[in-house]
């Protein structure tokens, strides 16, 4: 196996296993037996876990970084925009447990932390661009408190793991299509 093949490979099976079983469940050994690759061919490659979770995870930021501008972008009404961009957000995070979802926003090992702290970031300062931008055309209230929206995309994170909304919505695709929805028309423009 070349060596593209067996990086891309590896990585492939390990995103299959964080997606289902997170970060902390997935283990070195576990990669391993997915990618069907010895612990030396994974040591060739990369140098610990933490060196492929934060590829992987740094690369699926981008990418719904830049499928967030594009969508936004499109030359297209913006509430096709905005639904277009929910019904995306789904898609892209299908499979995705609610567990590596906690562990992505509370992530204790300091190096992941800073990459996703970073990577949250870049996301949430092009929202507010984006905000800012369909104020001016009077698409989102123009009174609408920016720092607010922060607060309250902070406070969405926090309460996807209350146990009653859990309960509510056990599907995690389904709690997030209603909080985006509510979210994005909550705050639309009325006339």
């Amino acid at each position: 196996m070349n060596k593209i093949h067996t990086r891309e490979s590896i990585k492939e099976s390990t995103k299959i296993l964080l997606w289902e079983n997170g970060i902390n469940k997935t283990s070195v050994i576990d990669i391993c037996n997915a990618a069907n690759i010895s612990r030396m061919s994974f040591y060739r490659e990369f140098e610990n876990k933490n060196e492929i979770v934060n590829e992987i995870i740094s690369e699926f930021y981008k990418e719904a970084i830049d499928l967030q501008i594009s969508i936004l972008n499109k030359p297209i009404p913006f509430l096709e925009r905005i639904n277009e961009l929910i019904y995306t957000k789904i898609e892209f995070i299908k499979g995705m447990k609610r567990e590596l979802l906690k562990e992505i926003l509370h992530q204790k090992n300091p190096e992941l932390k800073l990459l996703l702290d970073k990577q949250r970031q870049i996301g949430l300062d092009y929202l507010l661009y984006q905000i800012k931008l369909e104020q001016k055309k009077g698409n989102f209230r123009k009174e609408l408190n920016l720092e607010f929206i922060m607060y309250y995309i902070n406070k969405i994170t926090e309460f996807m793991f209350d146990p009653e909304l859990i309960r509510i919505y056990p599907d995690t695709s389904e709690l997030i299509r209603e909080i985006n929805k509510v979210f994005y028309f909550g705050i639309l423009e009325r006339n």
